[in-house]
């Protein structure tokens, strides 16, 4: 596993966070999941990296290696998962993918670094990293009416709602490939100019 990651550091690390099990598959917790379910769709592995704690993939987007990652060990304990694929990966080589509260549903944003903002997955990683110099793509999911964070983030989807966020999750891959491409300020530039509503969102040109 080190090997393989030390023949990318000139790449990048993607990490779409989320729980595993089929009775997760389709919550609003696991659009971390959708979007690099999304990315594998859009760039077949070229081999897989065995690791204990996660799914792990080589891709290329437009000739950039990538790391593509699922962490397996449940949402609150993905900073276990993400500091054994670190390897020699800079702070600013690591985009992490996760559903936002504080977001509208629907809409995404780019974040250069930051706290966990109250979500479990990133303040594991912050806590087992030590910081949170990291990349995020937020994908909102809005709140709950109710109150209820714990059921609304986990409950499972009716047909139409899971529809929606396959969508959203199809629309918010051309995000992690303009980090890719061009870099995470350009990015930043173009989707957070304005917040990018992601059920309107079209892409970039490949």
């Amino acid at each position: 596993m080190a090997a393989a990651l030390l023949e990318i550091t000139h790449g990048w690390l993607v990490i779409g966070l989320g729980n595993p099990g089929k009775q997760y598959a389709g919550t609003r917790h696991n659009l971390g999941f959708l979007v690099a379910d999304e990315l594998l769709r859009r760039y077949p592995p070229l081999a897989s990296i065995g690791n204990p704690s996660s799914v792990v993939v080589r891709i290329v987007i437009g000739g950039s290696p990538v790391i593509l990652a699922k962490p397996m060990t449940y949402m609150n304990r993905s900073g276990a998962a993400v500091a054994s694929l670190i390897g020699r990966f800079p702070e600013h080589r690591i985009l992490v993918i996760h559903d936002d509260l504080d977001l509208a549903e629907g809409r995404m944003k780019l974040k250069r670094s930051g706290g966990d903002g109250g979500h479990l997955g990133l303040r594991s990683i912050v806590e087992e990293l030590g910081h949170g110099n990291f990349a995020r793509l937020r994908l909102g999911i809005g709140r709950p009416a109710d109150g209820d964070v714990v059921h609304y983030v986990l409950e499972a989807l009716a047909d139409d709602p899971l529809k929606e966020h396959l969508e959203w999750a199809r629309n918010a891959a051309p995000v992690v490939e303009q980090v890719v491409r061009e870099g995470l300020t350009a990015a930043m530039n173009r989707v957070n100019r304005r917040v990018v509503e992601a059920r309107e969102f079209t892409g970039f040109t490949r």
